[in-house]
């Protein structure tokens, strides 16, 4: 090989590295928001299309599945009675059933696409809402006991309004568990990619003080995401005491 080639060579795989590093660096970056019309237009149909067709949401096994995830977080089933559970992208059934006697406001984009399947139970819940967590429900400013947000975040169109509403919802004492996949790649249904550095800052910016954070669902759980792997991150906030 000449000098020439060998300096052709060279500069070719220096070009492979640097943008091999730039993939990779894209692949971590976080992703916070998108243009709504991108998610109403492709993520909000395929959301729909999987719940219609979903089993797991079917059967028992997912009603099970809800109390040992809600128990793994140190929630018993009476904890809330009589007190408000607010249910942040509740889907098409409700896990926050698992907790007896709370007033539960359902609030998810597809409610009344999801309210007319067979097997849903969104009204059963004290109110619904077809609304994304991304738009703020003024009537219940201050008075969520507990805020609820499983497997949802990452499906969103924006992080930082939704931040800023959890902490608007909450009451004085109130806490919220916020349970999501951490992913380095998006697709239609998985728009945003959310990091724990990223949410750390957001929570702070907004009054939260994390209670709580951990990936995964420890050795009691046979998984460590939802469905979009590496795993899943979970947070327990709630409003910072004012000094």
């Amino acid at each position: 090989m000449t000098h020439q080639h060998r300096t052709g060579f060279r500069r070719f795989l220096s070009w492979v590295r640097h943008r091999a590093i730039g993939v990779q660096a894209a692949m971590k970056a976080p992703r916070l928001s998108v243009e709504r019309s991108e998610w109403t237009d492709k993520a909000q149909p395929g959301e729909l299309a999987f719940h219609q067709t979903d089993q797991f949401r079917r059967s028992d096994e997912f009603i099970a599945n809800s109390a040992r995830l809600f128990g793994h977080f140190g929630f018993a089933a009476t904890d809330y009675a009589g007190r408000v559970v607010l249910d942040l992208g509740a889907g098409s059934r409700l896990r926050t059933r698992y907790f007896e006697g709370a007033r539960i406001v359902a609030v998810d984009p597809l409610a009344e696409q999801f309210r007319v399947l067979d097997f849903s139970d969104l009204d059963t819940a004290y109110e619904v809402h077809a609304t994304p967590a991304e738009e703020f429900l003024p009537q219940w400013e201050g008075k969520v006991d507990l805020l609820v947000s499983i497997n949802v975040l990452d499906h969103c169109y924006a992080f930082a309004p939704i931040v800023e509403n959890v902490r608007r919802y909450l009451a004085a004492n109130g806490q919220a568990l916020l349970s999501f996949d951490v992913h380095a790649h998006t697709d239609p249904l998985h728009p945003l990619i959310l990091k724990p550095k990223t949410c750390r800052a957001a929570f702070l910016q907004n009054g939260l003080e994390i209670t709580h954070e951990s990936k995964g669902f420890g050795g009691d759980r046979p998984y460590r995401y939802y469905g979009h792997p590496p795993y899943a991150v979970n947070f327990i906030v709630r409003p910072a005491l004012r000094t």
